[in-house]
C-alpha cells in the first residue's frame, strides 16, 4: 500500500463509502499548457503595451487560481465524497418516483462535511467526468448553474472512477 493512500484512508476514517480525490496531473498539465498558449498568443498579437501587460497579468492570475483549485487548496475544494439515496420523506423526488440521489461532501480546507443533491446533466466519459450538485440553502440560480466536482481519470482510484461513472450514467 502506498504511503499517500494510507494518509487518505486515515483522513476518511473506516467508512468505505468515501471516494477520495487526488490532484490530477492531467488537469494540471492541460491548464498550464492553455495558459502558456494564451501568453504566447498575447506576445504575438499586436496590442498596445498597457493592454498586453494587463491581459498577461489577467491570464497569470487565472492560471494561478486554476492551479490552486486543481491542487485542492482553495476553500471550496472537495477532497472526498460519496453517494447515497435521500431517505427524508420531504426530499424532492424525480417524476419517476425513484429516490433522489444525494452526495455527501468533505472539504479539503477544514474537513467539514455537507450534503447536496446531485443534479441532472452529469458528463461521463472514460477520461473525464463531472458531478453537478446544489446544496440545501443555495440561491435559486444555483439550480441553473450548479456547483461541479471535476473528476479526471488520474484523480481517483480506477475502480472508484468506474463505479462513479456507472452511477452517474444510470442516474
Amino acid at each position: 500500500m502506498k504511503p499517500s493512500h494510507q494518509v487518505t484512508m486515515q483522513s476518511t476514517g473506516d467508512d468505505p463509502r468515501w471516494i477520495v480525490r487526488r490532484p490530477s496531473r492531467l488537469h494540471l498539465a492541460l491548464v498550464l499548457a492553455g495558459c502558456a498558449l494564451a501568453l504566447g498568443v498575447l506576445l504575438w498579437v499586436p496590442l498596445p503595451m498597457a493592454l498586453r501587460v494587463g491581459l498577461m497579468l489577467g491570464v497569470g492570475l487565472l492560471c494561478g487560481l486554476s492551479v490552486q483549485c486543481i491542487l485542492l487548496k482553495n476553500h471550496a475544494a472537495v477532497a472526498a465524497f460519496y453517494f447515497f439515496e435521500a431517505e427524508d420523506a420531504k426530499a424532492e423526488k424525480p417524476s419517476t418516483g425513484a429516490p433522489r440521489q444525494m452526495i455527501r461532501l468533505r472539504y479539503a480546507h477544514d474537513g467539514s462535511e455537507s450534503e447536496a443533491a446531485v443534479c441532472a446533466g452529469a458528463f461521463v466519459s472514460p477520461l473525464f467526468s463531472n458531478i453537478p450538485y446544489w446544496r440545501v440553502g443555495d440561491p435559486a440560480w444555483r439550480r441553473v448553474m450548479p456547483h461541479v466536482i471535476t473528476l479526471w481519470r488520474d484523480s481517483l482510484d480506477a475502480e472508484q472512477f468506474r463505479q462513479t461513472r456507472v452511477r452517474l450514467r444510470w442516474k
